[in-house]
């Protein structure tokens, strides 16, 4: 069969070989604010088993419990098969959302939150001398998380639960026939018309440490499908980057 090596941006779509992968987590923004006027903001790179690319993450504690956040992710891939035909896929996503915090303990040192938001992209693939395709996501999402920071803030670990709501649209495709050598093309773009809504559950963790200001992270997400079993997606996302810790109160 046709190797196909393609990439979901966005949270939207990528290919693999044989197979084509229609939606992939991005990574969960957990910011662990304790105080009004906290700033998050983040910069990594994330890779699932096919998609690789770019993140970029704000958090803003606009009130002793009230925190906001936009956060985008974007990359690309592409190459030649074995028919030195171009398999590739280009994009973005960028979503917003708004929550609740508390701090708790003493020293603050676990916090709670729950956020809820709303993303959006697209993402445009070539199949090489089979067609184009475009696909565009709308997506909400849920996110309660609970984390730890240590006494002296140079030790961080959170979990979270996302439950998000995906809707995916085949905005248009050219070129793409019904035959044995474009299968994998037509049957999954048509499983994404036939089944648009998919309702995920998506666990995660993140650890970060380094200085109070400037922290090094890795983070973890995996991503099931409680509803379209069969919709081809990325299982997991894994993440690594940079992290500032900000407070903008005037002293």
């Amino acid at each position: 069969m046709k190797k196909i090596h393609y990439i979901l941006i966005a949270s939207i779509i990528s290919f693999s070989s044989c197979a084509h992968y229609y939606y992939v987590p991005n990574t969960p923004n957990i910011p662990q604010f304790k105080e009004k006027n906290d700033m998050r903001i983040s910069a990594a790179y994330s890779a699932g088993e096919i998609f690789e690319g770019a993140e970029i993450q704000f958090a803003y504690a606009v009130s002793p419990h009230i925190g906001i956040m936009a956060n985008g992710l974007f990359g690309g891939n592409s190459e030649e098969d074995v028919y030195n035909d171009r398999q590739s896929g280009k994009g973005s996503y960028g979503e917003v959302g708004a929550g609740y915090y508390l701090p708790f303990t003493p020293k603050k040192l676990f916090q709670f939150e729950a956020y809820g938001g709303v993303g959006t992209g697209v993402s445009n693939h070539e199949y090489g001398n089979f067609g184009t395709s475009s696909v565009g996501a709308t997506k909400f999402f849920i996110q309660p998380s609970i984390g730890y920071s240590s006494k002296k803030g140079r030790f961080e670990f959170a979990i979270g639960s996302r439950f998000t709501h995906i809707n995916l649209n085949v905005k248009s495709q050219s070129g793409i026939q019904h035959d044995e050598n474009v299968l994998d093309y037509s049957s999954g773009l048509q499983y994404v018309q036939d089944h648009p809504n998919s309702w995920l559950w998506e666990p995660s963790f993140r650890v970060s440490v380094g200085s109070k200001q400037v922290k090094f992270f890795f983070s973890y997400a995996q991503s099931f499908n409680l509803t379209n079993s069969q919709l081809a997606q990325e299982l997991s996302i894994a993440s690594m980057g940079i992290r500032l810790t900000l407070n903008t109160r005037k002293e």
